[in-house]
């Protein structure tokens, strides 16, 4: 999911274990936020790398469905939803819709606060604040 349009850029991490996105100039770092979003908040690969990220001092916005889950006490703002957990022979099916949710009503405050000027347009355009 790409947000590029109303923030200065934006890109899907999906495989981390595979294709880490760590490696940058410390310049790169100072202007970063991260958002990560987990159902359980416990995926080993996602705190190594949330960890790797932290020494860099870029600030982590967790979103999970547990305020107890290691990435949202790691976290330098945890936001958590509450859905029932839903698993299908071991698949984790639990819905994602309020990440999703959450992640467009935070990119539109960044492009309120970043672009003023668009701030009537937005709220004319929006049948939710």
């Amino acid at each position: 999911m790409t947000y590029s349009n109303s923030v200065n850029m934006s890109f899907a991490v999906t495989a981390p274990s595979t294709h880490p996105q760590i490696d940058y100039p410390e310049a790169v770092y100072k202007s970063m936020c991260v958002v990560i979003c987990s159902v359980s908040g416990e995926n080993r690969v996602v705190v190594g790398y949330m960890n790797e990220l932290l020494k860099h001092g870029v600030p982590i916005i967790a979103i999970t469905n547990s305020a107890n889950s290691t990435i949202a006490r790691l976290s330098t703002v945890a936001l958590a939803y509450y859905v029932t957990p839903q698993d299908l022979d071991g698949a984790n099916l639990t819905s994602q819709t309020p990440a999703i949710y959450i992640i467009e009503k935070m990119t539109r405050r960044a492009m309120m606060l970043a672009r003023p000027e668009n701030v009537r347009q937005l709220e004319d355009n929006t049948s939710y604040q």
